[in-house]
């Protein structure tokens, strides 16, 4: 009798060890959880973030194409050796950033011209 009661002592203490050890994995699992959250959280913001710059990059290379097109069928029209800047005697304004000073002095040559 005295076997059952250490056998039955041992069962005891192995129900215990298997308890915290279910606890622990219970644990475990609940932050891999939460981890997997975040990091599905994180994975859709950045997707989000290159969807946006995607547009974006779509956007400024038809607007760069629109105004590449604008200004080449503009040069080819212009009138060689005749400018605003030699007819009038004063230097246009040559703050407005590249392709829109171009822009403007040619549709200033053009209300000259007609």
């Amino acid at each position: 009798m005295a076997q059952h009661g250490t056998a039955a002592a041992a069962n005891q203490e192995e129900i215990k060890r298997l308890k915290k050890d279910k606890a622990s994995l219970s644990m475990q699992r609940a932050l891999a959880l939460l981890e997997t959250e975040t990091i599905t959280d994180r994975m859709n913001a950045m997707q989000a973030t290159l969807c946006e710059k995607r547009r974006h990059n779509q956007k400024s290379s038809f607007w760069e194409d629109k105004i590449n097109s604008v200004e080449a069928r503009t040069a080819n029209q212009e009138i060689p050796g005749q400018s605003i800047s030699k007819r009038s005697g004063q230097k246009l304004n040559t703050r407005i950033p590249g392709g829109l000073a171009r822009k403007r002095a040619q549709a200033a040559e053009q209300k000259i011209d007609n």
